[in-house]
């Protein structure tokens, strides 16, 4: 697939918490929104930033405020092409390779914030103290591309039959009869799947390539059934029958559909 310089972009912003790709940086727009008004008063007191806030809110903002910037300077970058100038090289240097390494931002960007903290007043050898502000101020928001998932999460999770977005699987502690413990797979199917798409639509749990290959891609359409949803939820019935040195077909797997997806509804 060949991406446009704009998917790239997007794909970028995605992995930023801060900067969502417009121009408004609705962090300075609420500082400043909340600005003591000092013009009347004689110099010192007129110098001095004052805010109707809290000094916690006031932190956050400002630090939410120089963050943005840094990442759309990233993200130009990147798109760009241009080398990060051993910003990679010293951040893993410093012992930071395996620090929050799942966490949604990639190291490259990691680096640069460890680069700017330090340029800006922070300690080479306190690790510790960058440590301490990123997991403040900066891994406390979601990446852009978990705001989207929390979005598409409640339309996907209305295409499912079995998950209703519960924390647990409410067949865990239902005594296993044969229909229950496919109701919690189910469960667990329905909920891998949204999970997966409500990050990106490019997962590999959103193909429906089994039901291509038993040719029943139109028969799903027709049911209304979401394609990349039955095709993971058939994908485990056939799973199963190969473990009994068997395979669905394009009956039996509509047979699965009918009865057993459909008919063991809770």
């Amino acid at each position: 697939m060949n991406y446009t310089k704009e998917d790239k972009r997007r794909h970028l912003i995605l992995m930023c918490r801060y900067y969502d790709g417009t121009e408004e940086d609705i962090y300075l727009k609420k500082l400043e929104a909340h600005e003591i008004d000092k013009s009347h008063l004689p110099p010192p007191e007129c110098m001095k930033e004052e805010y109707t806030l809290s000094e916690e809110e006031v932190a956050h903002l400002r630090n939410a405020h120089t963050i943005r910037y840094y990442e759309e300077h990233w993200v130009i970058e990147q798109l760009n092409g241009n080398k990060d100038n051993g910003c990679i090289g010293e951040y893993v240097a410093y012992g930071n390779k395996d620090f929050d390494v799942d966490d949604g931002t990639p190291i490259s960007l990691k680096a640069l914030l460890w680069n700017r903290y330090y340029h800006w007043g922070g300690w080479g050898s306190d690790q510790e103290a960058f440590r301490k502000w990123y997991r403040t101020y900066y891994s406390c928001e979601p990446t852009n591309r978990e705001k989207r998932a929390v979005k598409r999460r409640p339309g996907l999770i209305a295409k499912c039959l079995y998950y209703h977005g519960e924390a647990t699987n409410p067949w865990d502690f239902i005594a296993v009869a044969d229909d229950n413990l496919w109701r919690k797979w189910y469960w667990n199917l329905e909920r891998e799947w949204v999970d997966a798409l409500s990050m990106s639509y490019n997962t590999y749990l959103a193909k429906h390539d089994r039901l291509k290959m038993w040719g029943v891609e139109e028969f799903f359409k027709k049911e209304e059934v979401p394609l990349s949803l039955i095709n993971h939820i058939l994908g485990w019935h056939n799973h199963i029958a190969e473990n009994s040195n068997s395979s669905l077909d394009h009956d039996s797997a509509i047979a699965c559909y009918r009865e057993s997806y459909l008919k063991l509804k809770p």
